[in-house]
Order: structure tokens, then sequence, then C-alpha cells
């Protein structure tokens, strides 16, 4: 691990298709509009019923501290929880090796490369 910190990252992180950054207050309507459909909610690990219960969990400033959203042509299209420790990286090479979805794929793929993981050599 490299120690890195997220406030070292210089953000946004793009990619050929997307782009990545630190969710901030404002993201909490675009994110709810997702998380909110049933498909979508029952993967989640927390996956509140309602805004208010939403609003608490995502404005959560340690919460907060962790969102990072993923844009496509300028538009909220996912959030994925970043948390630099040894855990998080196994669990998001889990991620990646596991995705068949393009979009999944490649935010995984950022996501490892933000924790400082390179991509041979796991």
């Amino acid at each position: 691990m490299t120690g890195r910190t997220l406030d070292q990252v210089n953000w946004p992180v793009r990619t050929p298709r997307l782009s990545l950054r630190p969710a901030v207050a404002t993201d909490l309507k675009a994110t709810w509009q997702f998380r909110q459909l049933p498909e979508v909610s029952r993967w989640l690990t927390r996956a509140p019923a309602t805004l208010r219960d939403y609003r608490a969990q995502f404005l959560d400033p340690e919460s907060l501290a962790k969102s990072i959203v993923i844009e496509l042509d300028n538009q909220v299209v996912g959030d994925v929880m970043l948390q630099i420790d040894q855990s998080y990286l196994v669990r998001a090479q889990e991620d990646l090796l596991g995705s068949v979805v393009g979009l999944r794929v490649t935010s995984a793929r950022e996501r490892l490369k933000l924790a400082g993981a390179r991509e041979s050599g796991w």
C-alpha cells in the first residue's frame, strides 16, 4: 500500500468514456434517482427505502468523504465507495475480475489506480 489519500488525487479522473470525481452534497438527488430503482437497490449493501433516509446516509461526512461519482457525458450515472486500505483493494480487485459490463470494469480499474494498485502483478 502506498499511503495515498484521496486529497492527493488530481480530480477529476478521466477515462476515454467516464469521469470520476468526489461526490458533493448536490449529487444527492442525481444518485437517488438510480439508487431508488429496485433493479439497482437490490444489489446495494445499504439501500434506504426513502429519500429522507438516503439523505442522512449520503450526507454523513464520513460516507461522503469516501463517495466517488461516475459521470458519462457530464451526467451522474453511478457512484462508488473508495476507501483506500488493504481490504478495499481486495474488494476492488474482485469487482474488476468479476465484472463484465464495460462501465463497471472501467470504474473498477480506475478505483484500483486511485488506490495505488498496479494493473499487473496483483
